[in-house]
């Protein structure tokens, strides 16, 4: 099979793990490929006119090794170019250590070694050359010789919890956060993504704010483990053993909980998007639903006759202001209004019945029953409600996001695709007039 037919899942750091046998540690040991210089009539050794050598542009050769790596992101793929000179070496390098996806702990180990190597040249340019992205797995961070003091170019770092127990979280975050990063937090680093964890709570954020004070942006996501992918008792298995709505069992109140995570991230003096992917909806909203499917028409013939008609009536709206001052917050009510061209105001679930056929199994967004026993504009409500409270205390926020079951806008295409990603709801932030406001579309 010819080399540019070859699949590029084969080139995946399949041979990153011995990066650093090519890139020698002493400047002085490069091999230089380039042209030897013309010989003169005289006898001397001079160089030919820069005329009589035409040379590409650096952007276009920086486009297309671009252009390259979108199809071959293994450095298998990219070594004829870094071995060809100096020049391509370093713009080889620059375009790969960009984005790394670090898949086991050798290969990290390779890596750091070659950064190590490119820190100890005197030449600038080198210096220029380190990790910018890099999405790893939490297991290999603490396996790995992590040294985050060492990455001062690292600007964009995602932790994946996935493959991690439950019980070993606290532990995990320890090793490669809290303990290595103590007293030389990184300040650099702008943007945090945690996926795949088994709780968000206060011990996960009071370490994140100390590790990491420069955060712009901060993602965090744990709902991504119910698993709607195969039956009933895997879907109920899977919300049993995550942390995906900490209301009322961990924090007694919605309002509790926006104090208890505003506290502990207010050293995130320039953040500004911050998400955490929690249910704001009551836990046992989720357990009941998953009661449903046993006997639905039973549940709807009670809950009909006497439930539905008893609801007290609670605030709703889909646009929520307060003063900005928090002094003066304590004094005023929360004002509620309504926002006609709210994204996410379609209630499809209430079109749903008992007769149609359901996906096996479903959220409660897309339940006949939860349609009658949750209100899905207060659970919205309580979602504004929350983002309002962190806005009012974390002064340089500018969008809140939550997971949600209620969340029924179309993702935009370049939304990015992590964590729980298609049940995401997203406010925006505004202040103006000693005033903070939040709804679910942009201010602008």
């Amino acid at each position: 099979m010819s080399r540019h037919s070859e699949d590029p899942s084969d080139l995946l750091s399949s041979d990153d793990s011995n990066l650093h046998d090519f890139f020698p540690s002493s400047p002085s040991s490069h091999r230089f490929t380039s042209p030897p210089p013309a010989e003169c009539r005289d006898g001397s050794i001079g160089h030919r006119m820069v005329s009589e050598q035409p040379t590409l542009p650096l952007e276009l050769i920086e486009y297309t090794i671009e252009l390259f790596y979108r199809r071959y992101r293994s450095f298998r793929a990219l070594r004829a170019l870094s071995e060809a000179n100096s020049q391509l070496r370093l713009m080889t390098l620059r375009r790969y250590m960009t984005s790394l996806d670090i898949r086991s702990e050798k290969q990290l180990t390779s890596l750091l070694y070659l950064h190590i190597s490119m820190l100890s040249r005197s030449n600038i340019e080198w210096e220029r050359v380190g990790f910018q992205t890099l999405t790893v797995q939490c297991a290999t961070l603490a396996k790995a010789p992590w040294r985050p003091n060492l990455l001062s170019s690292l600007l964009s770092l995602h932790v994946s919890f996935a493959e991690e127990a439950r019980s070993t979280q606290k532990i995990r975050l320890q090793q490669i956060f809290d303990i290595p990063l103590t007293n030389s937090p990184m300040t650099h680093l702008t943007s945090l993504t945690l996926t795949g964890l088994w709780r968000i709570d206060v011990f996960l954020l009071s370490i994140v704010a100390r590790a990491f004070p420069g955060l712009l942006s901060l993602h965090l996501s744990c709902t991504e483990h119910l698993d709607l992918s195969c039956c009933w008792t895997c879907f109920e298995e899977s919300s049993s053993a995550v942390i995906h709505s900490p209301v009322p069992n961990h924090f007694s109140t919605v309002a509790s909980l926006t104090s208890a995570f505003a506290k502990e991230l207010k050293p995130l003096t320039k953040l500004i998007d911050l998400h955490l992917g929690i249910f704001l909806s009551n836990e046992d909203m989720l357990e009941n639903h998953i009661d449903h499917y046993n006997s639905p028409r039973a549940y709807s013939h009670a809950l009909r006759t006497s439930f539905a008609r008893n609801r007290n009536p609670t605030h709703t709206g889909t646009v929520l202001s307060q003063s900005e001052s928090p002094h003066l917050a304590h004094l005023e009510h929360v004002s509620y209004a309504q926002d006609e061209r709210d994204p996410e105001s379609s209630e499809t679930v209430a079109s749903t019945t008992l007769d149609e056929v359901l996906p096996f199994p479903h959220g409660p967004e897309m339940c006949p029953i939860c349609a009658i026993m949750v209100s899905a504009p207060e659970v919205r409500t309580h979602e504004l409600e929350a983002s309002l409270a962190l806005a009012q205390k974390l002064k340089s926020v500018r969008t809140v996001s939550w997971s949600s079951f209620f969340a029924w806008k179309i993702p935009a295409e370049d939304q990015r695709r992590i964590g729980d990603w298609q049940r995401v709801t997203k406010t925006y932030v505004l202040r103006s007039g000693g005033r903070v406001r939040v709804r679910r579309r942009p201010w602008n």
